[in-house]
């Protein structure tokens, strides 16, 4: 399983076999050559592929593993998510700069450096716990917390579809970001 617990899985085709029992009048006839069994009605707007695609724990035989991430593995992909990181971060101090951010405090600048960190590592925290309760609520599959420096990771063995991987990793910034939002909504109406 990868360090982010993501496995995207792609379907592999293979020919459809009829395997149920035979008609009295085709018995002779191999199970190779016998028509496959009608589809379902289509739902619209889905593909066959689409209707059947579902979060779980085992993939079924017509599907192979596409893409696996393991931060552990593959030194390329670590050091692009660390860079992208640092560079969100200089960003972010960037325009606290721009914005004349740091606010005022009388606090010693040693006390605004680590109240700071432990913010972020509180924030972190729950950053990492808002994708693993996404994550469980949707495949019914208890996820596990790592702290793999520099990584805090979430994932379980579930194999998620890309609709799931979506909603699993913009929980944090959607939940957070809005109630960030609503914070400062709330603050501004209180003051103006």
């Amino acid at each position: 399983m990868g360090a982010l617990g993501i496995r995207a899985t792609a379907p592999v085709r293979r020919p459809l076999r009829n395997r149920s029992a035979r008609s009295p009048d085709t018995s002779s006839a191999s199970a190779d050559n016998a028509s496959p069994l009608p589809e379902p009605p289509r739902q619209r707007g889905t593909t066959g592929a689409e209707r059947s695609l579902q979060d779980t724990t085992k993939l079924p035989d017509t599907y192979s593993a596409h893409l696996i991430v393991d931060l552990k593995k593959d030194k390329k992909v670590a050091l692009a998510v660390q860079g992208i990181f640092v560079s969100i971060t200089l960003v972010a101090v960037g325009a606290a700069l721009l914005l004349g951010l740091p606010l005022q405090t009388d606090w010693a600048p040693v006390v605004t450096l680590l109240v700071t960190v432990a913010a972020c590592l509180v924030y972190m925290t729950v950053h990492e716990a808002t994708h693993g309760v996404t994550l469980q609520l949707l495949t019914r599959v208890k996820p596990s917390y790592k702290v793999q420096f520099p990584f805090l990771t979430t994932g379980n063995h579930a194999y998620l579809t890309r609709r799931s991987v979506a909603i699993v990793a913009l929980a944090p910034a959607v939940i957070w970001g809005l109630w960030c939002w609503l914070r400062c909504l709330r603050c501004r109406l209180t003051i103006g």
